[in-house]
Parts: structure tokens; sequence; C-alpha cells
């Protein structure tokens, strides 16, 4: 570990100033302050905690300073990249603007037109339609609604093995807490 620090730090030493970084931003303050149960942490396995009144589903909060900035997360792998550049560029347009597009944990984005137009995004509709179509066959969306008279026709479900803003991991390590048969594939 040791070496590992060392190697990072004369890295660090070698880095050039980034004139397009604004280094004041990026470091500036962001702290978030959340929790987990104990039975969550590595404090789960402590014999002397039932001894100090601290039980399995007890909440111990930590805070976390995170980036200055809202931030998508494109997953990085082979796979992904190579599907993200095998996508038509009116595709591939439409994916970036769903990065920007995702609410902060969740795994759902409202993906519809009209709406999108009045904030600047230029599409004819067949050409939209096609890129959605392309964005499901290759299962970066799923569509919720099954007509285009249902409410949540225009509501799309995004993999979070491609793309997520976020911790996707406590999001479903949530989920699955509300739903534990969904670790099995049921619904319900």
């Amino acid at each position: 570990m040791k070496d590992v620090v060392s190697k990072d730090l004369s890295h660090l030493s070698e880095v050039k100033f980034n004139p397009l970084a604004n280094y004041s931003l990026q470091v500036k303050p962001n702290w978030k302050t959340n929790f987990k149960q104990v039975s969550e942490t590595s404090l789960k396995e402590n014999i002397g905690l039932p001894l100090v009144g601290v039980n399995d589903d007890d909440p111990i909060y930590y805070s976390d300073d995170l980036g200055a900035f809202e931030y998508s997360k494109i997953i990085s792998s082979a796979e992904n990249r190579n599907l993200a550049m095998s996508l038509e560029s009116s595709t591939q347009k439409l994916f970036l603007w769903i990065l920007f597009e995702i609410d902060y944990r969740s795994d759902t984005v409202k993906i519809h037109l009209p709406r999108m137009k009045r904030l600047g995004f230029k599409m004819a509709p067949g050409t939209f339609r096609k890129s959605i179509a392309e964005l499901e066959a290759k299962r970066f969306i799923l569509r919720i609604g099954e007509t285009e008279k249902s409410d949540d026709y225009w509501t799309f479900f995004i993999n979070p093995q491609i793309m997520w803003k976020g911790d996707a991991k406590q999001y479903y390590k949530d989920v699955l807490k509300a739903h534990p048969g969904y670790k099995t594939g049921k619904a319900g």
C-alpha cells in the first residue's frame, strides 16, 4: 500500500497546470451527511457493540465530501465503449442528452421531444423515434409505458450497467431492502 501511495504522490508532482481547470471550484467543500445501518459496515462483526447498546439495525451517520459539480457516469468497459461508438451519430447525440437528464439516484428518465425542443434540443421527430428505437435495441434504455396515450410512455428505465448518476450500489441495496424479491428477478 505504501508503494502505491508514494507512486501516486510522485505522479502528482509531475502534473502540469491545467488552464481549463478552476482549481478553487474543483476542491470546494460539498459535504453530504448520510447513514448506514451497523450491519452494512465493517463494524457488524464487532462483538463489543452490544455491550454499549449498539445493535445491527442502528444507524451510523457519516459525512462525505463529494465533488463540487453534478455529474453522470458512463460505466467504463470495452463493451460499453464499443456499444456507444457503434450508435448512429444522432443516437449518440440523444445518449449524451440522456446523460444530462438523469436524476440523482434514479433509474428512469423522461425523454419527451416537445419538452426537449423547448430546452434547445434539435432533432427531427422521425430521427428521434429512430434513435429511441436504437437505444432500446442496444439495451441502453427500456420504455415503461406501452401505449402513446399512457402517462409513462415517454419514461424509460436506464441501464445502470451503462450509465448512472450517484451511488448505484447503495441505491440498489436500498431498493432490495424494500423489494427483496427483485434480487431473484421477481417484481413485487
